[in-house]
């Protein structure tokens, strides 16, 4: 039989998933552009700047946060601690444990990049309409949790 003669219920051309990962790609490209005078990536930046508003972190917790699988975030986290803005301290409890905390190098980079970022987003929001954000990111977190 023709595949193309199979007619499904479903268009998979409106696969949610699908059209998630595509915006989420162009998205991501679109902020990286943007952020490119910085040297950061914006994976880099979230991982920076959610460091920042914990303070400290150890792995588990920023990627549950992230919502990130933990080898992910390590590839993220070692590019950062290899060039110098995030450092990595064994834990005080168990020394086994990694506790990540910006370095001074990091703020600064942050710094750089916080303007880049700010017009990204107000770029995004504009394309979104800002007043349909806080619903479109409700419904976001709803997907998040199909777990």
């Amino acid at each position: 039989m023709d595949t193309r003669e199979v007619k499904n219920e479903l268009d998979v051309l409106a696969c949610v998933c699908q059209n998630l990962r595509k915006a989420s790609r162009l998205v991501t490209q679109s902020y990286d552009e943007s952020m490119r005078p910085s040297g950061l990536r914006i994976s880099q930046f979230t991982v920076m700047t959610t460091l920042d508003k914990m303070g400290k972190s150890t792995h588990a917790p920023l990627a549950d946060f992230l919502g990130m699988d933990q080898t992910t975030l390590s590839r993220n986290v070692e590019l950062l601690i290899r060039d110098g803005m995030v450092r990595a301290e064994a834990g005080e409890t168990d020394r086994r444990q990694q506790v990540l905390r910006l370095t001074q190098k990091g703020e600064a980079a942050l710094a750089v990049a916080m303007p880049l970022w700010e017009k990204a987003q107000g770029e995004a929001l504009k394309v979104l309409q800002a007043s349909k954000v806080p619903g479109f990111l409700k419904q976001l977190a709803q997907l998040g949790k199909m777990k």
